[in-house]
């Protein structure tokens, strides 16, 4: 009984030693790392990923055999050459191109949107989506989706020891360049993200629960969204990754 107490107290030690190792590594994050870290928050989230370094865990090997996997399953991703030809889709292509295909044909013909074949979610649902975008957002369509996860796919990269810390940095800072010039504030860029989750996903409940995630995570004091929109970004102006 006396070994398993000692036991449970080295462990809360460690917890309390890491959370406070976490917090002054999260004080010396610059502006370009928080901001890359933002973008790619709420798929960080999903994954149960941390929200303090780019990748979303501290760079050591449990974090390359977990992210190989992680890319394995999700991206089909096994080489440096999958994860770079899946980077330049999520940038040239990604779900946005598709997307954004349906909606000119919603435009000129609502009721294809009937064809079972197309969609596994009721009509009515992806009505919504593309006459959402359609309205609101036909210019950027739902390419925060793309390049939110081109910041997570490079980060993920970068742990699995596909390409180095340098590269995932550049390939992120170029995606939230595109983001800045595309959207005027993280819930203009969010909503786009959000319809392109519940495009891909078909599944409302899903995108709900994320959002809610957002929503609860801005009114935090201390709230990664708290970085300003229009933030200045550089490559260069970062910090080495965690170990630990």
């Amino acid at each position: 009984m006396f070994s398993v107490f000692i036991i449970i107290i080295g462990i809360v030690i460690i917890v309390i030693l890491d959370n406070k190792k976490g917090r002054a590594y999260i004080k010396k994050l610059t502006p370009t790392m928080r901001f890359i870290i933002a973008a790619g928050a709420n798929t960080y989230q999903n994954a149960e990923c941390s929200r303090v370094d780019v990748g979303g865990n501290p760079a050591n090997s449990w974090a390359k055999k977990h992210m190989r996997k992680l890319l394995v399953s999700g991206w089909n991703v096994k080489s440096t050459e999958d994860l770079r030809e899946t980077i330049s889709w999520l940038f040239n292509e990604g779900h946005n191109k598709e997307c954004m295909e349906l909606v000119e044909r919603y435009k000129e013909n609502p009721e294809f949107l009937e064809n079972k074949k197309l969609f596994k979610t009721k009509q009515r649902n992806m009505n919504t989506i593309m006459d959402t975008i359609a309205k609101k957002i036909e210019k950027q369509g739902i390419l925060a989706w793309d390049l939110c996860r081109v910041c997570n796919v490079a980060g993920w990269g970068f742990l699995a020891q596909y390409i180095t810390y340098e590269e995932a940095i550049q390939i992120s800072v170029d995606a939230c360049e595109i983001l800045q010039a595309s959207y005027t504030s993280w819930d203009d860029m969010m909503e786009s993200y959000f319809l392109g989750l519940w495009y891909w996903c078909e599944d409302y409940t899903t995108t709900q629960n994320r959002m809610g995630w957002y929503e609860s995570s801005k009114k935090n004091s201390e709230s990664i969204y708290n970085i300003p929109w229009d933030t200045v970004l550089n490559p260069n102006d970062v910090i080495s990754p965690r170990k630990k």
